[in-house]
């Protein structure tokens, strides 16, 4: 194998990285395709679909091994996407409002008449875009219909919130007229659809028919066999490591009242975020034991979960910059809790991952949202809350994080129970409340999770294991090791794994690769 690739292959794959990103921001709305809004009709749904076969022969048709097998996988990891929204048709509404919510928020980067803009774009596209998804609705399962009755009453205050932005900031006289009759437009299609919909109990539904190793395979980008070969085992050798950590800590109490009750909660949400700006600095310098990061980065910021992903984000998410919390669950946060998420969610966790991957120019595949990067993304935030476990303060972060490892497990046995086993939906939100000490409110919001997007909780934990595992064959040192695993953006394990086998100078062709735009 030649240790750089020539200019002419580059040349080849730049082409290729350009077309394949591209489709992916047309069917998502992404950085190509910002005042457009996919509008899943049968025909549009149908030119994906073509897109994606004709780009497959292209990609086919590659000599290199490692260019084939990415981008077959962020091929297979679209159409995954495409089949799940089909049948399930709620993310084109939360797209619309997770949209709204980045444009109109105070960070949000850009002047305001920029982004009014974009908003006055994306108005006038609305009411064609719901028209499409009633009709998917009539054709889905109740599943679908009930995750959209779940869903869709936070878009009615985006759009009114989205035309008052129009109307303030739009420099056009006829965007700002336009906007009104757009927004009246749309909250009329959107009653439409709740006039179609209903909310049904979780545990009486039925998971979407999408076959597991599909959902697996292509949609994660993960190997099922390999799945299957420990998911049992490796609940109880966690849950093991639950209790044994809980020994270690005060043998004169009880696990779970050591957990719940060994550290201090919080009494308003304000306090909680106070104490999270102080404990971020601490983290950080923490985190260079494992990993290099530049002296000059912008902070990460903390904030509030937008109404729309309450629901399904019970207590953090990372959001533009800004690690978020669900205040409507102030009760599930406690210092220790907070300690240990933080390590997940910014150092050495997701938002040093982003800092690092951002000081390279990285091909356009290695930077999209689709759900083949999962494992990778949440698999080296969930090692980073191992890597810190003898430098958190809070001696009750340790034993969270031991608990964070039985629960990953867990969510990899729930999704293998659900979709391969065929259990009930109510046995699962049982097991949650049972088996792992979980609030009534925490365990249905993780089992709708488990139903919003197949094999998405395999993730943490699968991805944790994995690369783990390719850290122990590297021969690498861990801060050589973990540079390596942050520094490639959002990509799929495999391709991480094929990454650590290129020679030094392929290496420094991906983090200079000067992508097509």
């Amino acid at each position: 194998m030649a240790d750089r690739w020539t200019e002419q292959t580059l040349e080849t794959v730049r082409e290729l990285d350009l077309e394949i990103a591209s489709l992916v921001s047309q069917y998502t709305g992404g950085r190509w395709h910002r005042e457009e809004l996919f509008i899943p009709t049968e025909h549009n749904l149908e030119s994906i679909r073509s897109g994606i076969a004709s780009l497959k022969t292209k990609v086919n048709a590659l000599p290199d091994d490692f260019w084939r097998a990415h981008f077959t996988a962020v091929l297979e990891s679209l159409e995954f996407s495409v089949e799940c929204n089909t049948k399930m048709p709620y993310e084109y509404i939360t797209r619309i409002s997770a949209g709204f919510d980045s444009l109109m928020g105070e960070s949000a980067p850009g002047a305001p008449a920029g982004r009014a803009q974009i908003l006055g774009a994306r108005l006038s596209q609305l009411p064609d875009l719901l028209d499409a998804v009633r009709t998917l609705l009539t054709q889905c399962g109740d599943i679908g219909r009930s995750q959209v009755a779940d869903l869709l009453p936070p878009l009615f205050g985006n759009i009114s919130k989205a035309v008052d932005f129009v109307e303030t900031h739009a420099q056009d006289d006829s965007l700002r007229a336009n906007a009104r009759k757009n927004g009246d437009h749309a909250i009329a299609a959107a009653r439409q659809i709740q006039e179609l919909v209903k909310s049904l109990p979780l545990g009486g539904l039925q998971v979407v028919d999408i076959p597991f190793e599909f959902s697996v395979e292509k949609g994660m980008q993960a190997p099922l066999d390999y799945i299957l070969s420990w998911y049992e085992d490796d609940v109880e050798f966690r849950r093991e490591q639950f209790f044994k950590t809980a020994q270690e800590i005060d043998r004169s109490k009880d696990a779970y009242d050591l957990l719940n009750h060994g550290t201090p909660g919080y009494s308003s949400v304000e306090s909680l975020l106070e104490d999270m700006r102080n404990m971020l600095g601490q983290l950080k310098q923490k985190a260079l034991r494992f990993i290099d990061l530049p002296q000059e980065h912008e902070e990460c910021g903390v904030g509030l979960i937008p109404p729309t992903w309450r629901m399904v984000c019970p207590t953090f998410m990372q959001i533009d910059g800004a690690v978020c919390i669900n205040p409507d669950n102030l009760p599930a946060f406690t210092r220790g809790m907070v300690e240990e998420t933080l390590a997940h969610e910014v150092y050495p966790g997701h938002y040093a991952a982003k800092i690092k991957s951002s000081l390279n120019d990285l091909p356009n595949t290695f930077k999209l949202g689709l759900f083949m990067s999962r494992c990778h993304q949440e698999g080296i935030a969930h090692r980073s809350e191992y890597l810190m476990m003898p430098y958190y303060d809070d001696p009750i972060a340790k034993l969270e994080a031991a608990k964070r490892g039985w629960y990953c497990a867990y969510r990899v046995k729930a999704e293998v129970d659900l979709y391969y086993n065929k259990r009930p939906v109510q046995e699962v939100i049982d097991n949650y409340v049972t088996h792992l000490n979980c609030t009534e409110y925490s365990a249905q919001a993780q089992t709708r999770a488990h139903m919003m997007r197949p094999a998405d909780g395999i993730s943490y934990y699968t991805g944790m294991r994995y690369i783990e595992e390719l850290y122990r064959k590297s021969k690498m040192d861990m801060k050589q090791f973990s540079n390596q695993a942050f520094e490639y953006g959002n990509i799929p394990l495999k391709t991480l794994e094929n990454i650590l086998g290129l020679s030094a100078e392929k290496k420094a062709q991906l983090k200079a690769f000067k992508p097509l735009s």
